[in-house]
């Protein structure tokens, strides 16, 4: 059976053409390593759910998951030392190696690193292929198995091969109406955004940073979110934007380019309709926020502001029309050289940086016997955008992963950054 390619992820397979377009989640499993009970488990999941071997036309724009097994990549990463470097290093290698996809090939390879009398486990996957969501839903059923928890879920073939969802102007014409109505402000918008300046444009690689915040701040977090009025993700993306402003071209009064704009990934399973737990695929879709965040705002008055622009997105649903912008951008895009295809979007969509945000508590009942004592994700930043944070909401506890291009920041710009995002946290511990 052979599945059609949506919008997106034709988009992510351009993207991937020019550097590996690849996304990484990373459990922390509590006892020794059994690293051939843990082979053993990887595979039976993998074949079991129907996904150990893929095949791409990306002539045609369709795909097949094929019976058999392609190789599965397990890697010894080594151990994890005092400051974390070997997994950072874990973490880049993963995002910036590409998979073989010219063949039949396994879209997921793992790697393992030690850390005293705990593992972390981690999977990096080929992102074209599937979202965040189907990467927990493929994990949990792993996890589970290893700790010996095998009646929890029921390891059964994933719905690999599902129908497109993204010709929403053929069943939701109004759609199509709100985009074309917002389009004069998009373009406004994208006028208006600041370009950050290039160091060296050849430099594509993907460079990481975690950073980790503690259930306290988290619950801080949330309370104030809920007192202003505004989302938790209103506030993600408010404290993002107050970090990368300082790292931002000087702005003049006269500049006509003086926003920060950074876009944001949307889960949109619920709008298709699919069977969330048994569907493997991706099904996102995005939206665009901006704002001149002038110096000495205060973090409450940014996110208000930003929750004008993200409560009329979600009204109208605007994000559902993201299929409408990719194939059009993808249009041109194949016109263009390489050289000229990765400053495509730098040029034409400037964005300051990206945000995706889960929550993952949700997947793991209170009830359940076995949990992993930690989980994150982080993900390639592609051409769209020089920097992603990826926030994943485990336990109480929030994991911030930042994945930014080392040809737009340096490393004193993303210390800073870091520095900033911690200010800010602390920030909303006097209610500003």
């Amino acid at each position: 059976m052979r599945g059609e390619l949506n919008t997106f992820q034709r988009a992510m397979l351009q993207w991937n053409s020019l550097r590996p377009y690849n996304a990484v989640h990373v459990v922390r499993i509590a006892g020794p390593l059994e690293m051939a009970r843990l082979r053993q488990v990887i595979e039976t999941t993998l074949h079991r759910r129907g996904i150990s071997r893929l095949l791409l036309d990306r002539r045609h724009g369709t795909y097949e998951y094929q019976p058999g097994q392609a190789p599965i990549a397990i890697r010894e990463a080594g151990e994890v030392g005092a400051h974390q470097a070997e997994l950072t290093a874990a973490l880049e290698h993963e995002l910036n190696t590409p998979f073989q996809i010219d063949g039949p090939f396994c879209p997921i390879r793992f790697f393992v690193l030690v850390e005293r009398e705990e593992f972390l486990l981690g999977a990096a996957y080929f992102h074209p292929i599937a979202d965040g969501e189907s990467m927990i839903l493929l994990l949990r059923g792993a996890v589970s198995a290893y700790l010996g928890d095998t009646g929890t879920y029921p390891c059964d073939p994933f719905f690999c091969h599902p129908p497109r969802h993204d010709r929403w102007w053929q069943y939701r014409p109004g759609l199509i109406l709100r985009k074309l109505l917002a389009v004069p402000f998009e373009i406004r918008m994208h006028r208006r955004s600041i370009r950050l300046r290039m160091r060296e444009a050849d430099d594509q690689r993907t460079q990481v940073r975690l950073m980790r915040v503690g259930g306290e701040t988290v619950a801080t977090l949330v309370a104030r979110a809920k007192a202003w009025g505004v989302t938790v993700h209103d506030l993600l993306l408010a404290l993002l934007m107050q970090a990368v402003a300082p790292l931002a071209p000087r702005r003049s009064g006269k500049s006509r380019r003086r926003n920060i704009t950074v876009g944001s990934i949307v889960n949109v399973r619920g709008d298709c309709g699919v069977d969330r737990e048994q569907t493997f695929g991706l099904f996102l879709g995005s939206f665009v926020v901006s704002h001149p965040v002038p110096q000495g705002i205060e973090l409450r008055a940014l996110a208000t502001d930003l929750r004008g622009q993200t409560a009329r997105i979600k009204r109208h649903k605007l994000f559902l029309a993201t299929p409408l912008e990719l194939a059009l951008a993808g249009c041109f895009f194949n016109l263009y050289s390489t050289k000229r295809q990765e400053q495509f979007y730098h040029k034409y969509h400037p964005l300051a940086g990206g945000i995706s945000n889960m929550s993952l508590d949700a997947y793991w009942q209170s009830g359940e016997k076995v949990k992993p004592l930690d989980y994150f994700r982080v993900v390639a930043t592609g051409p769209t955008t020089p920097l992603v944070l990826s926030t994943t909401t485990w336990n109480r506890g929030m994991t911030l992963a930042i994945s930014y291009r080392p040809g737009v920041f340096t490393p004193a710009g993303i210390d800073a950054l870091e520095e900033q995002l911690g200010a800010g946290l602390r920030q909303l511990e006097g209610g500003r």
